[in-house]
This record gives structure tokens, sequence and C-alpha cells, in this order.
């Protein structure tokens, strides 16, 4: 229903200006084009993300009137979820598009409003014909008539042919759609590559089953996710928060419904500051323990039953909780070597414990500090199996080495076989790595070759770095691996399956 109204005509105000503004979306009217609608957001830290004022000028921008009608359709996200159209012959229907805000009215979300007369009054247009949009919306296209609308939000895209009436009918246009946008840390059943999950932007944590329609089973943001080798029906999955650490566990192969918190009353601190996709990883061959990363690396030795933290702060920048400061964002286990443990932080630094069965904070070392690696995030450490001490490992980087001003000219990829007591870039070879961020590296076991996934795509080297090579990209009639960031790559041995898990071009399997 319609909110606000009655009221007498707004007076024309200033624009606000200078520190006390933050993004500003503009409208202009089509059909009348000295109508132009503004939408600012109210930076600060106490209202961070809601809606400062709406808006409307008639006369270009010489005298501006607020309307005070407009409920916060943006709150919390107006940084990020905020976009204005006006209907391109009817200069009195706009639709506003933000986040997951609540109705007070009606408790529903309401994620898109409209107005018919020219912002006086407005109305909850979110869900209709047996369709509710997905929150978060990022874009709004009309046709050229205004008869149909089309809306772009973070659940992919969806369409109106009733732009003016009510009620109001959407279709969903996303069954054609390969667009999810999956983080780190997907994982695959240890003997089925047809089972897998992998954590996804604001589409929570999805699980595989074999078919191209994937299923919802936790979290909003997915994050990192893990299976246990010995007991697959176990499954953990990570769940981006930034203002808490929530880990979840099932023990019935991670359907829908069977995930519990395993993050709360059991040795975490929730105040530490974490990344919105912290680190999660199993041990290989001790699957009870289990290590997550906040400023500093939290273990379970009994399947997450409870947590302690075996390190202290391993970024430098102390156990503050300014989420601004970084974070532990890399973990590995030696797939054969349960005492061998490395982490990794977002500025550069490098650990490593060789006392993992009983770690403390007393058994990290810094093995980066003077030792030729760059100061930048790093994005994942791979352990080579073939080496049974775990002294022979991988660490990627994200970043840009070459650029015009301030940049270090080093690569994204970096191999020990000493267990950090030195690095080689083998990113610049004959045929170097593009410069461009790595996320994540896969070492098959069978060839040795390296497999570094990028934010263009997987890459190959099986000399040792000499010589890069794109991993079936993406031929001119459109088969192939899209030139799309691939933040998780894993390799399922059994059935020589490779899956890149991409942010925004869904999964991509390749028999090796």
């Amino acid at each position: 229903g319609g909110e606000g109204g009655g009221s007498p005509p707004p007076a024309a105000v200033p624009l606000p200006s200078g520190t006390s503004v933050g993004r500003i979306s503009l409208a202009i009217t089509p059909s009348s084009p000295s109508t132009i609608y503004a939408s600012m957001q109210n930076p600060a830290m106490t209202q961070f993300g809601s809606l400062l004022g709406f808006f409307k000028t008639t006369n270009g921008g010489t005298t501006w009137t607020k309307l005070t009608t407009v409920p916060d359709y943006c709150k919390d996200q107006c940084w990020f979820d905020n976009v204005v159209r006006v209907h391109p012959t009817d200069p009195m229907t706009i639709f506003a598009g933000g986040s997951a805000t609540t109705d007070p009215v009606t408790g529903a979300l309401r994620p898109l409003i409209r107005s018919t007369d020219g912002g006086n009054t407005w109305q909850n247009v979110s869900s209709g014909g047996g369709v509710t949009l997905h929150v978060d919306q990022h874009a709004l296209a009309f046709s050229a008539d205004g008869s149909r609308l089309y809306v772009g939000n973070d659940g992919g895209a969806y369409r109106t042919d009733d732009t003016k009436v009510s009620p109001i009918s959407w279709t969903n246009l996303n069954t054609p759609l390969n667009l999810t946008q999956f983080y780190n840390g997907a994982s695959i059943h240890p003997t089925n590559q047809l089972i897998g999950f992998g954590g996804t932007q604001d589409n929570g944590t999805q699980r595989f089953t074999g078919s191209q329609v994937w299923n919802e089973v936790a979290c909003g943001d997915g994050g990192w996710t893990a299976i246990d080798p010995s007991m697959p029906s176990t499954v953990y999955a990570a769940c981006g928060a930034i203002d808490s650490i929530d880990i979840r566990k099932s023990i019935q192969g991670g359907g829908a419904g069977t995930f519990v918190s395993v993050s709360t009353n059991n040795g975490i601190t929730q105040s530490d500051r974490q990344a919105l996709i912290f680190p999660l990883v199993i041990d290989p061959l001790q699957p009870q323990r289990l290590y997550f990363g906040t400023f500093r690396v939290y273990q379970t030795t009994d399947g997450a039953g409870s947590w302690t933290a075996v390190s202290d702060d391993l970024t430098g920048a102390g156990k503050g909780t300014d989420h601004t400061l970084p974070v532990v964002s890399a973990i590995a286990v030696a797939p054969r070597n349960s005492e061998v443990a490395y982490a990794g932080t977002e500025n550069g630094r490098v650990w490593l414990c060789r006392t993992a069965g009983s770690a403390s904070p007393t058994c990290w070392n810094d093995v980066s500090t003077g030792r030729g690696l760059p100061n930048r995030v790093v994005t994942q450490i791979g352990v080579d199996a073939s080496d049974p001490t775990g002294n022979t490992a991988f660490v990627t980087f994200s970043g840009f080495g070459s650029c015009p001003m301030m940049c270090d000219g080093m690569g994204h990829v970096f191999k020990t076989t000493n267990g950090g007591g030195s690095w080689t870039d083998i990113s610049k070879g004959m045929i170097p790595l593009p410069d461009t961020p790595v996320n994540d590296v896969v070492i098959d076991p069978n060839t040795g070759a390296l497999y570094a996934a990028t934010d263009i795509g997987v890459f190959k080297t099986t000399d040792g770095g000499v010589n890069w090579s794109p991993v079936s990209p993406a031929s001119p009639g459109g088969a192939g691996l899209p030139r799309v960031a691939v933040l998780s790559l894993k390799l399922h041995q059994p059935s020589r399956t490779l899956r890149a898990s991409t942010h925004g071009r869904g999964a991509w399997d390749l028999p090796i």
C-alpha cells in the first residue's frame, strides 16, 4: 500500500553538500529532461548506508524539493543497492530499487518501490504474479515505450509488463542464465564428482547433485565449505557475516534444513574481526580437525564441538575490531602431514606451524618477512602432496605487480621447497602468467602440473612456471571457460575432474 500523502507540498531546499553526502543516484525524466530525481546516501557511521534524502527538481537543478514521503528503501546499503529510473513517456511514474528493507505496514521485503504521482506516494512492488524479486537492486531498464521494465539484482534478472498498473506481475528470467557468483572454498565429494558445495554471493551455500540446477542449503552469503573425506555425509559451511562468526555443520549430506550452528558458546570469540568470506579448511588425514581464520587461527579437534585459538594475531595489526584492518585470508594443511599447517594474511604475511597436532600460539613462525614475497593479499596456499614433509608449497597473491605508481613489480605465484625458508617467483617465466590477481592454486599429484585460478580464467604450467598457458579458454563459438574471475579451483582426483567456480558465470568442469 501507499505510504505518506496528505501533507502540504514540501518547500524548495538546497541539496546537501560536502562530506555529509555519500553515494548519489540520479534519474533524468526522458519525457521531461528538466525533471530529475536524486537519491542520496547518508554516510554517517551511526546510520551507515541509510537514505539521507530523496530530492526532485523540475527546472534542471535550479531548485530542489525534498520528497519526505519516500520510504528508506535502501537502508543499510544505500552505498551499494540504490537505483532510480523514470518511465520514458510518463514523468509521474518512478521506480526506486534498494536493499532488503522491510515494509513497516505489511512486514514484506520492499527492495523495489514505485510512485505513479511524481513521488508524492509510493507502493511496494517487490512481489506479484507468484514471483518475489530477489533483494539488492542494481539496475532498472525500460523498453522504449515504457511498457516493459527489466530489473537486475543480486538474484539475476526479472521483468514486468505492468509498469503503470496494479497489481504488478513479475517474470523470473534466470532459468537460461549462468551467472552465479561463487566465492572461495568450494568442495567436492571425495568419491563422487557429481556432489559438491560452494558458497555464493547473496545466494547462499549451494549444493550440486549432478544437474545444472543447484540447490541452496545454508546461509545468505555462502563462504568456504568442507566435506569430511572419511565420512562424506558430514559437511561444513562458513557463512558470510561481517559482525559475527557463523559456521554450520550437517551430518545428513548437506541437504537443506540439516545444517546447525557450530560456532556459538564453544570457544570462539565472536568479536574477533574477520573477513566476510573467511577461510575454513579441513585436515584431510585428521578430518575431526578443522581450522578457520579471523585475525588469528582457530582449530577444532572434535569436529567443531569446540574451538581453540591456536595463534596470536598473525597480521601485526593487533586485535582491534576495526574491519578495515587485515585478517587471515588463507589456511592450508599439508595433505600428507597433519603436523604442518600454513596461514596467510591480507597484508602479505605467511606463517608456518610444524606441530599442528598440538598447535599453540608459539608454534607459528613468520616465513615471509624479508623473503621476497609481495606485500599484497595472500589468496591461497597449496601444499604439494608429492612432498611428505609438507615443505613444498605454493602461495598466491591478489593485486597487480605492474602499474603507473607504487607497484612492486612482482608476480602472483611463489614456490618454496624448504618450508618458507626461501621463495621463488614462478609466475614470470618465458611465457609468464598474466599480471592479474590469482585466487587459487591446484597441484596435480599425477603429473606435477600446476593450475592457477586468476581473474581472467585458469592457467597451467607443466614446467615449473617457465611457460604458462590458458586452460580451455572460450572459443568464438562459445565453448570453453569464459574469461571471468575464478575464485575456487579444485581437482577431484578419482575422476580427474578440474572444477572452476567463478564469480559471475557459475561453475565449470574440465576432464584432465
